[in-house]
């Protein structure tokens, strides 16, 4: 429960950020996408980890949840 709860956790400031940033929703999650593909594949390269589906879309549903907690503003 708590790795789950973690990997989502872990990336909400990333999509939060990015969307401040003002990046489109599609750019956010293919960006965000490839990182977290990236960190799994070098974790899986290191053995310092397992690649794990779930992880990345635990990782992926963190983003979104970032994105949902910013919206969009009426003053910007």
């Amino acid at each position: 429960f708590l790795n789950i709860i973690g990997n989502i956790i872990l990336y909400i400031p990333l999509g939060y950020l990015l969307k401040k940033k003002g990046f489109k929703n599609k750019k956010i999650i293919g960006l965000s996408s490839l990182m977290i593909i990236g960190f799994e594949f070098i974790q899986f390269i290191l053995k310092v980890g397992v690649f794990d589906f779930i992880d990345i879309c635990l990782n992926i549903g963190g983003v979104i949840t970032g994105m949902l907690v910013k919206g969009t503003d009426n003053n910007e």
